[in-house]
């Protein structure tokens, strides 16, 4: 009986703190702090969600990564590196709860799936009633100006994604205030999830690191490659400009040494010439030498073939006219 009476006043006491003020959340920036109030009324699913993700520290070290003027600013799922962090699985949407997209309302971001929102959420900057099939679950009730100091930002590209801040606005932490009590079947619901995202986490990082080594690995040999590709062509260069060299020196000196060789005939043959001539001229004295020497011996005199043909015509000397025979006186007959 005593047992049964502690549980049912347990009960109550959950219950009551079920009923109790809304959540509130305080959204710390590095740009100022804002605080939304949650309406799990109306929301249920929705605030129990985003509940999950800030109670197990999810947020922190988040940015908001689209903002865009008059419109809203969006968060609460990319790191300052613009790396997607895994969450746990999507909830059903609550677009239906009557609570509408107004500025200052908070709701859930989504993909086209209606059923896929997790993590991220987003600020309305204006009336966006146009926006359904987006869930509200909350509103800014303190530090509309922080909202609207973020989204006149300078935005740019990057990761793949426009309007992205130039500069990073953080999320730093996530403070819940008036947290609903949580029932045991709840609380290991939400301990099982925090662990599966835990280990999602590592899984991930693990799988991370383990691509980035089997990049740099892959990098490594490809630059190896091309380093030994570069080497080898460098090497055939020097190989070929070397034997281009080679070659074009070996037949520099091959025209060198024709020419040298060429000269030293033509010198030679010069040489030859001129003592043949020298030695035809001492061969022609000494043969007019010993002519001489043998007619001096005899006394006979040496018989010129032609002994005027040195001589020209118009000085050649004429033979003397035969001697007249003198006068003479007949003999007479006595």
């Amino acid at each position: 009986m005593k047992h049964l009476l502690t549980g049912v006043l347990l009960l109550l006491a959950w219950t009551a703190n079920v009923h109790a003020a809304n959540p509130r959340a305080e959204i710390v920036t590095n740009q100022g702090t804002i605080v939304i109030e949650l309406d799990p009324e109306k929301a249920p699913m929705s605030v129990e969600n985003f509940l999950t993700y800030a109670q197990a520290g999810f947020y922190e070290g988040t940015i908001f990564h689209r903002v865009i003027k008059d419109f809203m600013i969006q968060g609460g799922g990319f790191t300052k590196d613009m790396e997607r962090k895994p969450t746990n699985p999507p909830i059903e949407n609550e677009s239906g709860n009557g609570l509408i997209n107004l500025r200052g309302t908070v709701a859930l971001a989504r993909t086209n799936d209606l059923n896929s929102a997790t993590s991220q959420f987003f600020i309305n900057t204006k009336d966006n009633d146009f926006l359904k099939g987006y869930a509200v679950f909350g509103k800014v009730v303190q530090g509309m100006e922080v909202v609207d100091k973020i989204q006149t930002v300078e935005t740019t590209d990057m990761g793949g994604m426009k309007n992205v801040p130039s500069k990073a606005i953080s999320i730093d932490k996530v403070v819940i205030k008036n947290a609903p009590a949580k029932s045991p079947v709840a609380t290991e619901k939400e301990d099982k999830k925090a662990a599966e995202a835990k280990k999602a986490t590592e899984d991930k990082k693990l799988a991370d690191e383990k691509k980035e080594a089997d990049e740099k690995k892959l990098a490594d040999e490809k630059k190896s490659a091309e380093d030994k590709k570069v080497a080898e062509a460098e090497a055939k260069k020097a190989t070929d400009e070397k034997k281009l060299a080679d070659e074009k020196k070996a037949a520099e000196d091959k025209k060198v040494a024709e020419a040298e060789a060429k000269k030293m005939a033509d010198e030679k043959k010069l040489a030859d010439e001129k003592k043949a001539a020298e030695d035809k001229k001492v061969a022609e004295a000494k043969k007019t030498e010993v002519s001489a020497k043998s007619e001096t011996a005899t006394g006979a005199p040496v018989v010129k073939e032609n002994p005027i043909k040195d001589f020209p015509m118009d000085k050649a000397v004429k033979a003397p006219d035969a001697p007249t025979k003198p006068d003479k006186p007949e003999p007479v007959s006595n």
